[in-house]
């Protein structure tokens, strides 16, 4: 009897540990992102994925899956569900699926390992003034439990997941140089022919990302010139010019890297500038202002410059160049008397004279009473054609003059 009793007891201790027992997790059975423990935000609100790695152990039993975490420095935003069959409820503490049914099916869990389950969406909080914000899987999480919390499930630091190190803004602020944006040439430099002169806005090569800027301002200091309007080349950006600035919003919050790209090399805007009306002298300067802040996001933590960090090149103007003369130039079309059949066509300055360049004058044949000389051109209309001060395009016939034939006298005797 005591032998039947003791093979019970160990049969029940053998059953005790198979269906009490917590399962100890591994970092590898879910985590965020692409599971390095770190992420680099581009933004202030970021979102990442959430993936279950390998989970071997029977999960039929669970009722739901919570991974409960403690934000620093970053905020809940919202979350989206990827795990078929389950309910997910996101907020500032956790992320919590429910089955629908009541219970995990290990097919379709098991069809998922490697797999996005959710992706959740947070945001770096206005306290949070540094580059960096920390994710942590909070202890007691209980990721993987059962109603009554016997089976499967993890708690008090039995973590099964790494929680992330948030970095914002790339880590560094890039580097500016003198060849991201300019005006003119880009040699720093600019003869002005006249008084009131425009140039133009060159972006160069930007390289970093420029996605999440909000807006793309050029601060600037005149001397001997003074402001007087630009011109928007940027596609889908507002541009508003001052006496102190340009400033690029883009109308949709956020500039395109592809639409930037594109623009590489090309006008972003023109500018119109004229001499102030103290200035007595041939020169004048832009200078780039310091702190003009050229790019720059809603609350100036990504990819910014300001004091000196200038990432373009100012001028110097000097005026009073020679303008290069403007030629206009007319065509003259010389038509025979039927005003359809051109013979010549020449092409003269504005005031020279035109001049039938063909090594004839038109003829004309005689008829039973008249022979016909060329007279002179005139306009198809027939009246007279000036064509010693040729000032537009001018087209003229040929106009002969008739002479009677003598008749011939016949005597017949």
């Amino acid at each position: 009897m005591k032998k039947i009793i003791a093979l019970v007891l160990s049969m029940m201790m053998i059953v005790c540990s198979l269906t009490c027992t917590s399962v100890f997790a591994t970092t590898d059975n879910f985590y965020f992102g692409d599971g390095t423990g770190t992420y680099t935000a581009t933004d202030d609100t970021f979102t990442v994925d959430v993936v279950m790695g390998s989970f071997p152990q029977d999960m039929t039993k669970l009722d739901a899956l919570q991974i409960g975490y403690n934000l620093t420095g970053i905020e809940y935003v919202s979350c989206e569900n990827k795990l078929p069959g389950a309910t997910l409820t996101g907020g500032k503490a956790a992320l919590v699926f429910t089955y629908s049914s009541g219970e995990f099916s290990n097919t379709q869990l098991a069809s998922l390992e490697g797999g996005v389950i959710a992706t959740v969406t947070f945001k770096k909080t206005a306290d949070n003034t540094g580059n960096t914000a920390t994710l942590a899987i909070a202890d007691g999480s209980m990721i993987g439990y059962t109603e009554d919390s016997t089976e499967y499930y993890y708690e008090d630091g039995d973590v099964a997941m790494d929680g992330l190190a948030i970095t914002f803004g790339g880590g560094t602020t890039p580097t500016p140089s003198a060849s991201n944006f300019y005006f003119g040439d880009g040699t720093g430099k600019y003869t002005a022919t006249a008084d009131e002169f425009t140039v133009d806005v060159v972006m160069g090569s930007f390289p970093q990302d420029m996605t999440k800027l909000d807006a793309l301002q050029i601060g600037y200091n005149l001397t001997g010139i003074e402001y007087v309007s630009c011109e928007n080349k940027l596609p889908g950006a507002t541009l508003t010019g001052g006496k102190a600035a340009l400033v690029f919003t883009y109308s949709s919050g956020e500039f395109s890297n592809t639409q930037l790209a594109s623009l590489e090399g090309g006008v972003i805007a023109t500018v119109t500038f004229k001499k102030t009306a103290d200035n007595t002298g041939n020169t004048a300067t832009l200078a780039i202002a310091d702190g003009s802040m050229i790019g720059y996001t809603e609350d100036s933590t990504e990819y910014y410059y300001e004091d000196g960090d200038v990432a373009m090149d100012g001028l110097a103007i000097t005026f009073g160049g020679e303008t290069p003369p403007v030629t206009t130039t007319y065509t003259v079309n010389f038509y025979d008397e039927d005003g359809t059949t051109l013979l010549d066509t020449v092409t003269v300055d504005s005031g020279s004279a035109a001049a039938y360049s063909k090594p004839s004058l038109p003829t004309k044949a005689e008829d039973d009473t008249n022979t016909y000389a060329f007279d002179k051109w005139v306009k198809l209309d027939g009246t007279d054609a000036d064509l010693s001060n040729i000032t537009a395009d001018l087209n003229v016939k040929a106009s002969f003059t008739a002479t009677a034939k003598t008749p011939v006298v016949v005597n017949y005797t």
